[in-house]
């Protein structure tokens, strides 16, 4: 197949590549233009600088048999969507909530309290293993959402009481 193109101006690529993100091809072709140079010598600069940022089309390159993707650099950023950390966030939060609440309430209502306290320990234990293990692993919303189970938990208990000990302080107190 023979190229029927001009050969390129290697300045006039260099040009149009430092000006391209800047402004738009019809502007860049028309300064070319009132610059003196010819409509082919443009074109062809443009088609070559075109050709250079496109994407590869071979097959090999969107993942033929055979090939896989690079994998990322050590210490580079991961890719899990934020769509799809706060998925894992949510459900971790729930099914957390839901083990170390909801199963004990469960146990305890049906007339097993001793059993129901035993299992909540167990959970309990069980999701600080789970949210140090999910830590700086490949899926961090399960570590968001384990660890904000685990302070709802801790801290609702102590919201409360001093809830109740600053009305109890309020209702106290004689004018």
């Amino acid at each position: 197949m023979t190229d029927h193109r001009l050969p390129a101006n290697p300045d006039l690529e260099a040009w149009i590549r430092a000006n391209r993100a800047q402004f738009t091809e019809d502007a860049l072709r028309r300064r070319l233009l009132e610059a003196g140079y010819g409509p082919a010598e443009v074109d062809a600069a443009f088609a070559t600088v075109e050709e250079e940022a496109a994407p590869p089309t071979d097959a090999t390159a969107f993942g033929a048999a055979g090939v896989t993707p690079a994998q990322p650099a050590a210490g580079a950023p991961s890719q899990v969507g934020t769509s799809n950390r706060t998925r894992d966030a949510w459900l971790a939060f729930l099914v957390a909530l839901g083990g170390i609440l909801g199963v004990p309430f469960l146990l305890a209502f049906a007339g097993f309290a001793t059993a129901g306290l035993a299992v909540g320990l167990a959970a309990a234990v069980a999701g600080l293993v789970a949210y140090a293990n999910f830590q700086g692993g490949p899926r961090p919303g399960l570590a968001t959402g384990v660890g904000y189970a685990l302070l709802l938990i801790l801290l609702s208990p102590v919201i409360a009481v001093v809830g109740l000990f600053g009305f109890c302080l309020v209702q106290g107190r004689v004018n």
